[in-house]
């Protein structure tokens, strides 16, 4: 997106909001230059004519709502109206100054504006920076206008870090929240647009937002987590959009290509038959119902490749054309065609398993095996993992029947249990490894199937980790600092925190460089107690890896919880939020120091965000609802406080973390029911 296209819908609703804001000026200048009379008049610049300083000034803000709301398309009458505007200003600060009264930051932001309209960046640039200096950079109207300035100049970083940097004062503004997601969007950093946007939207929902922004942000935060593979998110968003917006092709179609990549064949088909009943012959749409057919049906497909050959819906060359090559039997003449598009679109499904029925027809063995392999892992990369276990499956045929092949038989195994494992059927993959391990010559082999075994173990459907351990244990010979840290964490899960420390050392002795080895050894040090070499585990794990905002977190919050060092803990937890910014217990833990820094207004603003974001994502945190109830009592806010408090409770799974809450409630002699 454009510069321009940012600011479009942003400048929609500030035009009203200037004259508002004129006619504030106005009221407040007549105000405070009662006396008028008494002051010198001034001229303007070529004319005798003299003028007070409070005509100087209504004249300028007169004319520059003029040409804001003029009718003309004569661009260079409309900039001769702003030019005539600027030099009322001009005239007033100067007749200001020379009678001693004070300038306000207003006129210098009017008449910056002025110069904005008419391109004059360098002088809109040097009024805007006035009017801000005179405010102590809390003007909200000049901070934007210096924003879309910088914008003009590409800066668009510098655009966000400005308005960034004052937004703790308007953490409900929905002009700011919607000029920061789409800066954000702008340049690429994704997890702050969807912190701005996603804020923004839960504020229209509670009816405290600009409603005018909703359905620009809904397909904003669609388009980001599209771009970021976030395909379930992306999904969601945009049907909410849908909801508002309920007939545009274009989403219809995104939503249907998104919903392919996840397997959702079905659903995707009614989103594209529903613009096949407005635009019948597009070709886009007819394409990709085809290309779903196929690789739904396969060989079955021919009836409904032949009805559209019928109607004249593809072209022989074409793909859906050469595809109809494939189910007819033409597979030698078709083979070429695909060959060379796989290449080119590497990724696409329907053209690998073109040939892979081009393969299987003409016996080319060694190729189908090949192409198997490649087109199984792309399903299983698409989280399609009927389909990654359906080639797989025949794939392990084919390298039982083909040991000339001399395929890993060993490998398919283990990745079709993978797959069961990552599609939620962990026992499925379990018999699928105890096969590989049936047939598994070499140690290495045998080793990685064990692991593979032991990770499967601790799977959130299994959690048995007594005999993930019994593989684990004779492993510990082999030398691999995986076993000893698989086997810490076990210990761990199982509460038994100094043999978790003890197996992880032995990972650490083995592989000193691995940064989760310390960061992991780090949690049970924490649970043992034992502080200083929690803080000694994470500085190093930083030290290994310093983009991992998780080990950033955890140290700033570690310091925070002890009291120590608040400054530095705030900057790793600063740390943390930039490398994350749309992560709930991150912006939890910024509030949270904020709060023992007595900064309670930022403080406030980032708890919002946290709480927020965790609705966003249907996560429940009885931490945040605590240092809110804790903020709001500082702030003498009981009423906010017993709620936020009550709602800690009501989520609270640790009786003795709920004890202390309810000790707060009844110390305030506040009713907890």
């Amino acid at each position: 997106m454009s510069s321009s296209e940012i600011q479009s819908v942003f400048i929609r609703g500030r035009i009203l909001s200037l004259f508002f804001l004129t006619i504030l000026t106005v009221f407040l200048a007549s105000g405070i230059y009662a006396d008028d009379e008494k002051n010198k008049p001034c001229t303007l610049p070529g004319e005798t004519e003299q003028y007070t300083p409070v005509f100087l000034l209504s004249m300028g803000i007169k004319t520059q709502v003029q040409a804001n709301h003029s009718n003309s398309r004569n661009i260079n009458q409309i900039i001769g109206i702003h030019k005539k505007a600027i030099q009322y200003f001009q005239a007033y600060i100067a007749c200001a100054k020379e009678n001693n009264i004070p300038v306000s930051s207003s006129t210098y932001y009017l008449k910056s504006n002025s110069h904005f309209e008419i391109k004059e960046w360098a002088e809109s640039l040097a009024d805007v920076d006035t009017s801000l200096a005179l405010t102590n950079n809390h003007y909200k109207d000049a901070l934007i206008l210096k924003s879309r300035l910088l914008i003009k100049q590409n800066k668009f970083k510098q655009a966000a870090d400005l308005l960034e940097s004052v937004i703790s004062f308007y953490s409900e503004d929905s002009d700011l929240l919607y000029f920061l997601g789409s800066l954000n969007a702008e340049i690429e950093n994704y997890p702050k647009a969807i912190l701005y946007f996603t804020s923004l939207y839960n504020s229209i929902q509670k009816k405290d937002g600009d409603a005018k922004y909703r359905n620009y942000t809904l397909k904003y935060l669609g388009d980001i987590f599209a771009k970021k593979g976030d395909a379930n998110k992306a999904i969601h968003y945009y049907k909410l959009y849908l909801k508002y917006r309920e007939n545009d092709p274009e989403i219809f179609f995104t939503l249907a290509q998104i919903l392919i990549t996840i397997g959702d064949f079905t659903e995707s088909r009614n989103y594209l038959n529903k613009i096949l009943k407005v635009n019948p012959d597009s070709k886009p749409v007819i394409q990709l119902l085809a290309e779903m057919h196929f690789i739904e049906n396969k060989m079955f497909s021919l009836s409904y490749f032949e009805n559209l050959s019928k109607e004249g819906k593809f072209k022989e060359e074409s793909l859906l054309g050469s595809i109809n090559k494939v189910l007819v039997g033409k597979h030698k003449e078709a083979e070429e065609y695909f060959v060379t598009m796989s290449a080119k679109n590497p990724s696409r499904l329907s053209l690998r398993i073109a040939l892979i029925i081009i393969y299987s027809k003409l016996k080319k063995t060694t190729e189908l095996a090949s192409e198997l392999k490649a087109t199984s892992e792309i399903a299983y990369s698409y989280k399609q993992y009927n389909l990654a276990i359906e080639l797989g499956m025949q794939l392990l045929e084919l390298a039982l029947t083909n040991p000339e092949l001399k395929l890993r038989t060993v490998g398919i195994y283990d990745f079709i249990a993978t797959c069961y494992e990552d599609s939620g059927a962990p026992f499925l993959g379990l018999h699928y490894l105890r096969k590989a391990l049936d047939i598994a010559e070499t140690d290495s082999d045998k080793i990685s199937l064990s692991l593979h075994m032991a990770n499967i173990y601790r799977h959130n459907k299994v959690k048995r980790y007594e005999e993930s351990n019994k593989i684990l244990l004779p492993l510990t010979k082999s030398g691999n600092p995986n076993v000893f840290f698989v086997l810490g964490m076990n210990y761990f899960s199982l509460d038994q925190y100094s043999d978790s420390i003890t197996a992880i050392t032995n990972a650490i002795t083995i592989d000193s460089k691995n940064p989760n080895y310390y960061f992991f050894r780090a949690s049970a040090f924490e649970k043992n107690k034992q502080i200083k070499e929690t803080i000694q585990d994470l500085k190093k794990s930083i030290e290994l890896d310093n983009t991992n905002a998780a080990t950033y977190n955890y140290l700033g919050y570690l310091y925070t919880e002890n009291n120590m060092e608040l400054t530095e803990a705030y900057d790793f937890i600063k740390k943390a939020v930039e490398l994350e910014p749309d992560n709930g217990a991150y912006q939890d833990s910024l509030g949270w120091i904020l709060f023992k820094m007595e900064k309670l207004k930022e403080s406030l603003h980032h708890l919002n965000l946290a709480v927020q974001i965790m609705m966003d994502k249907k996560e429940d945190d009885p931490v945040v609802y605590d240092h809110l109830g804790d903020l709001f009592y500082k702030l003498n806010d009981i009423d906010n406080a017993n709620e936020n408090w009550k709602k800690s409770v009501e989520m609270q799974s640790s009786q003795t973390e709920k004890e202390k809450i309810l000790q707060k409630i009844k110390k305030l002699g506040i009713n907890k029911s």
